[in-house]
């Protein structure tokens, strides 16, 4: 995923302050949510096929990842990714992962960067 547009939030500035608790030890890459476009998909896991069929390479979608979001660009579990409002820029994207996925309290991705 290539990523588009990033948030900051109070939970990255703690995280880079040290005064986070569930920063992750030594260095780290903050940025807990982004709005990326799909670049590729990886080969679908038993169980997962719903969710890779409703997103394909082109896509603009809103992520949430454990830190790792201020990167050029991640992978991340498709069950993390929510399509964007086609009318919606990418900036906006990333106040609504925030907001909107966290309200459903939808677990952070497990993620690499790349």
């Amino acid at each position: 995923m290539r990523i588009e547009a990033i948030g900051l939030n109070c939970v990255d500035v703690f995280a880079c302050l040290g005064l986070y608790s569930a920063t992750p030890p030594g260095a780290f890459i903050p940025g807990l949510e982004c709005a990326v476009v799909i670049e590729a998909l990886g080969p679908s896991r038993a169980g997962d096929e719903a969710a890779s069929t409703c997103i394909a390479p082109g896509d603009r979608v809103m992520v949430l990842t454990r830190f790792g979001g201020y990167a050029t660009a991640l992978h991340a579990d498709t069950r993390y990714l929510v399509p964007m409002p086609r009318a919606k820029r990418s900036s906006i994207g990333c106040v609504a992962a925030a907001s909107w996925l966290r309200s459903r309290k939808v677990p952070a991705a497990r993620l690499r960067t790349t």
